[in-house]
């Protein structure tokens, strides 16, 4: 992440520590990646280990979450929209990718290989293209604020 965005990040938590988590660690970046057969993208690995599971105009699932996220793990998260896209399509892109957030309906955010964030629709597997990478996401998120 740049360091202005980061700067502005740091303001903001400031001003709101609810919504901050507790920063991740270099073992728990290993385990997220064990666990879940991945490697982490690097725009959200700076964003986790500097702030954890945090709102940033979405909310920002990582190990420790700020309270008003809920304990909904990444990890957790991932597997879960694994499993609902496994049956239909075992070879869909969220099996290789990682699920950071939710729309608040239960439509799982994730990151591709590729560093695309997309939603995917839980009723039919349709997807929405959101951003070229979880920066741009975040940035376009803080802009209604």
């Amino acid at each position: 992440m740049s360091p202005q965005l980061i700067a502005e990040l740091k303001q903001f938590y400031a001003a709101h520590p609810e919504l901050v988590g507790v920063a991740v660690t270099d073992q728990e970046i290993v385990d997220i990646q064990t666990q879940l057969n991945i490697r982490i993208d690097p725009i959200y690995q700076d964003f986790i280990q500097h702030f954890g599971g945090a709102y940033a105009g979405l909310s920002i699932h990582a190990i420790k979450n700020a309270d008003s996220l809920g304990n909904e793990t990444v990890i957790e998260m991932t597997r879960h929209a694994r499993e609902m896209v496994r049956e239909i399509n075992p070879q869909h892109a969220l099996m290789t990718s990682l699920v950071i957030s939710d729309d608040g309906a239960g439509n799982p955010i994730y990151i591709r290989t590729d560093a695309q964030v997309y939603i995917i629709y839980h009723d039919d597997l349709t997807e929405k293209f959101l951003a070229e990478n979880l920066e741009i996401l975040i940035q376009e998120s803080f802009e209604a604020w």
